[in-house]
């Protein structure tokens, strides 16, 4: 549970105007309780004039806050002497008198119970509200939040501090359920005596004090559910379809539920929707044909019964049929008969157009119920305030009602869960629909080859754009250049699997993406000959390989392929694309090459076996060679080709505790630092009898590399030239993964080495990427590899945009939060902002690469050290700032931002905590440390 609050970094810099008035029953009274318990809590007065001073001068309590709405500044007062010149040395003013309406935070050390305020009565009840943040607290009433608030377009969100959590109100429902969604306790009342926030005319978003405690996930947990009995119901000539249900701890009795249901065609290899329904409004929209659902809510809503819920498949109001079960009998059923009238999509257009609807119409018309064919259902909960749980259930069964229990074994398409959540998380960050539908399977049901986009579908022939989920997961991945979805756009999305490499294709803004990767997503071995995903035909490839003329269409394809279409060479493509060895999808990506080099990447490592005389002064040297992790032989060096010259790079480097800086040497002529000490190996090495083994010496080891410090040693090949690859049997161009290992300084032969903390697990990362590297070096069998340069010691080369740190740490949280907490990331050059990036998971959760509890605050100062703020000259931020900054710098608005810096080296009352500091200083003595957690992150 979040124990803290970051309200500071949240409201400075805010212009405030007077924006409404709230009218509230006055009350009076000269005296008025609060309870205070441990820790930070949120009160309020109803009495005007109490004397803070008097009030609160009690030894256990630490601070109170009062926030000054006119001035954007904080008010402080504490009854510790000490900290009251502390707080005055950071510039807080004095928190000397607390009036009606006002709300202030008190932090304590224990519970104090009972406190009296004592007070005049004031003069009115209205509370005066500003644009942006307000902290108010009822006067002489309770306050109902759905009551007071009613207005989205004045008021976007109201929030209480109870229990140690947030709970939140908001009338605008989108902000609702984003709220939700998030994992946030709907506020109800909000008592007189109890202190809250408002934030008023900020319709465009919201940004709430929350607590510095990132919550795990910013989505409501999955609940695990399963349907446990399908029975196929037949009345005469009517099929219906009845189920039950079992959501595990969901506390509740009545559920609201989405069903969708498919058929799959065997022969189309498609499944096809058993609700449909028609969507658009014209002129804007086209109206088009999309897989419907059914919603079952309210009065409707499915009910408990013996420990599960039992439903029958009925219509809802003017829908399906409206309360009665619902007759599948004659196949696919439309929600109005509207919906299956050709003049609803083309009343007076052209016979062509008419034609091409009703072409579609039939097709769909043309199924009906087969006791042979396999069908799907999904049982969705239907979340809001009151409902914030998830959770999916699915389950296969034939028309005469057996059980399907491994769909996969009975020619049925089923998505492979591990397919999304490799990268999307195992909660499935997915916003569409409201993030309700996590298991793709379950899209499926309505995004088929019968559902087409409304927003990008024109009234001509062959104009309706499709939203199956081959071609919207092909092209959102893609990032293809104005490719939207419903209107909404996705060309910003970019693939990160990196096994191709990420500089070999060209989108949009410059960023460079490689999307070759079928195996990426299509789980499984290559080259999968007879998988469906990796038959060739003009419809798949057309999904990505579009024209920018064409790029809306349903069937987007080359103009030379108009006739090819509807001939018999649509499924040939092979006739004319001969190229490649294996005439699959995989085959003409150069996949199996591809994945190949990866496996021989990891297979073959560098092994460190001793190390000599690392320290200052010495010549230092290091024992190596290239291991076969299957056999555990080396190769002989002299037999593996690879050009001699640069092809290995041999270094040593060191740090304060147990992070690494490499201080004390020169930087590289463009001004980039925080490289390893290092020798090319090859000139610098001799072999052992067998050639297997190779001693690297790497002379005149800097000054700073003083004994007793923590050191380590990097093996790894340094050039991105071809010729400079490994050779292994007959696969050339292999690029080996660079190897670190730990040990202290001091002028002896180690042979006892270790391996630096780990703080992520590569293989999350390389679930993402595929393959982990840059440089023409890969890390994916330790990402301490790309650590060995990229530390707290690290720059970025002086040309570059901005020069600053290219800390590890630093560089995955400034990346990886864009579109979450920052608006960019400039390193090196302009068209290189990462502007683009998408994080397919949350920021917020911080286990999607985290290991070992090593996200979690306080920061131990021996494990992790400050980045440089800026440049050489301009110091080290303290690690705790360095942290924070990562994420959470402005870039959008630069005054706030100075006021966030101002945060970190002001209010966190140490001159030190942004920018001034040295690495060894803040090891030494890291005293923003205690500054911090004195509010942030206090148990």
């Amino acid at each position: 549970m979040r124990k803290a609050h970051d309200f500071w970094r949240k409201n400075l810099a805010k212009s405030l105007a007077i924006a409404s008035v709230i009218g509230i029953t006055s009350g009076s009274a000269l005296a008025q309780s609060i309870t205070i318990a441990e820790g930070w809590n949120l009160k309020g007065s109803a009495l005007d004039g109490v004397n803070v001073s008097t009030t609160f001068n009690n030894s256990n309590i630490a601070t109170v806050w009062g926030w000054q709405t006119a001035n954007q500044k904080w008010s402080a007062y504490s009854p510790s002497t000490t900290m009251s010149s502390k707080l005055s040395a950071a510039g807080i003013d004095s928190l000397a008198t607390i009036n009606a309406g006002q709300g202030f935070w008190i932090n304590a050390s224990t519970n104090i119970g009972a406190v009296t305020l004592s007070g005049t009565a004031p003069s009115s009840a209205n509370l005066q509200l500003a644009k942006g943040w307000n902290l108010i607290s009822p006067i002489g009433k309770s306050f109902v939040a759905a009551s007071e608030f009613t207005h989205p377009t004045t008021y976007a969100s109201v929030w209480k501090w109870s229990n140690n959590d947030w709970e939140t109100y908001s009338p605008n429902s989108s902000t609702a359920q984003r709220l939700r969604d998030a994992g946030f306790r709907k506020l109800a009342t909000i008592a007189e005596g109890e202190g809250f926030w408002v934030n008023t005319l900020h319709a465009a978003g919201v940004t709430p004090p929350m607590p510095a405690t990132h919550k795990e996930m910013s989505l409501a947990p999955i609940l695990p559910s399963r349907i446990d009995t399908i029975n196929v119901i037949t009345d005469g000539t009517k099929k219906h379809v009845e189920l039950t249900l079992s959501i595990d701890d969901y506390p509740r009795d009545s559920v609201r539920a989405e069903f969708t249901m498919a058929m799959w065609d065997n022969d189309k290899k498609t499944w096809v929707s058993m609700l449909q329904q028609s969507v658009g409004t014209p002129p804007a929209q086209t109206r088009v044909i999309r897989g419907g659902n059914l919603r079952l809510e309210g009065a409707t809503a499915i009910k408990r019964n013996n420990g599960v819920f039992s439903a029958i498949l009925v219509g809802a109001g003017s829908n399906y049929g409206g309360a009665n079960p619902i007759d599948f009998s004659n196949g696919p059923v439309w929600n109005t008969a509207a919906s299956a009238n050709i003049d609803s999509y083309a009343s007076t257009d052209s016979a062509d157009y008419r034609s091409y609807v009703q072409g579609i119409m039939n097709n769909i018309n043309a199924y009906s119920w087969n006791n042979n064919t396999v069908y799907r259902v999904a049982v969705t909960s239907r979340t809001n305030a009151d409902q914030p749980e998830r959770f999916n259930a699915l389950a296969y069964f034939k028309g005469d009602g057996t059980v399907v229990n491994d769909p996969a074994a009975a020619g049925v398409r089923v998505i492979d869960m591990a397919s999304c959540t490799k990268c999307h998380g195992e909660r499935m960050n997915l916003r569409a629909h409201g993030a309700q539908r996590h298991d793709p399977n379950v899209c499926t049901n309505c995004h088929n080859n019968f559902t087409f986009d409304r927003s990008a579908s024109s009234k001509t022939a062959g104009g309706w754009a499709s939203l199956s989920m081959t071609t919207i997961a092909h092209k959102i991945h893609a990032g293809i250049p104005g490719y939207t979805v419903d209107g909404k756009p996705f060309e910003q999305v970019r693939f990160p699997d990196h096994t191709f490499r990420r500089n070999q294709q060209s989108v949009g803004d410059g960023y460079k993406q490689q999307t070759k990767n079928c195996v990426a997503c299509h789980i499984g071995d290559v080259p999968a000959v007879n998988t469906s995903w990796n038959t060739v035909s003009v419809n798949a490839c057309a999904t990505c390989h579009t024209p920018e003329n064409l790029k809306s269409r349903a069937d987007a394809k080359f103009s030379f392929h108009d006739n090819a279409f509807n001939s018999t060479l649509a499924n040939s493509c092979t006739g004319c694309h001969d190229g490649a060895t294996a005439k699959t999808a995989a085959g003409y990506h150069g996949v199996d090459s591809a994945v190949t080099l990866t496996k021989l990447r990891n297979r073959y490592v560098f092994d460190v076996i001793r190390v000599k005389n690392p320290v200052a002064g010495e010549t230092a040297e290091v024992e190596w060679g290239i291991k076969d992790t299957q056999t555990g032989n080396y190769l002989n060096l002299m037999t593996a080709q690879y050009d001699t010259t640069d092809a290995v790079r041999v270094g040593i480097g060191w740090g304060n505790g147990n992070d690494w800086v490499n201080d004390g040497f020169n930087k590289r002529t463009n001004g980039a630092d925080g490289d390893t000490f290092y020798v090319s190996a090859f000139g610098n090495s001799t072999l052992n009898a067998d050639s297997t083994k190779a001693i690297t010496s790497i002379a005149n080891i800097p000054t700073t590399a003083t004994a007793g410090r923590n050191g380590y040693v990097a093996v790894y090949m340094g050039s991105e030239d071809t010729a400079k690859r490994l050779t292994v049997g007959t696969t050339s161009g292999v690029q080996l993964n660079t190897i670190t290992r730990t040990f202290t300084l001091a002028k002896s032969d180690i042979t006892t080495l270790g391996e630096r903390r780990k703080v992520v697990d590569i293989a999350k990362c390389n679930d993402c990427h595929g393959s982990t590297g840059r440089h023409g070096t890969f890390a994916n069998n330790d990402i301490n590899g790309c650590v060995s340069c990229h530390n707290a010691g690290s720059l970025s080369r002086s040309g570059s945009i901005i020069q600053g740190t290219v800390d590890m740490m630093y560089l995955m949280h400034a990346i990886h939060s864009i579109g979450e907490k920052r608006g960019e990331f400039i390193r090196r050059y302009a068209a290189s902002n990462y502007a683009g990036h998408t994080q397919p998971n949350s920021i917020l959760d911080c286990t999607a690469c985290h290991v070992n509890d090593s996200h979690k605050f306080p920061i131990d100062f021996a494990k992790r050290a400050g980045v440089y703020a800026d440049s050489p000259d301009s110091g080290v931020n303290a690690p705790m700032a360095s942290v924070c900054y990562s994420c959470h710098q402005n870039t959008a608005d630069t005054t706030a931002n100075t006021g966030l810096k101002t945060h970190m080296s002001r209010l966190g009352l140490n001159t030190n905590m942004f920018g001034t500091g040295t690495h060894k200083g803040y090891f030494d003595n890291p005293e923003g440390e205690t500054s911090c957690i004195s509010c942030h992150f206090k148990n």
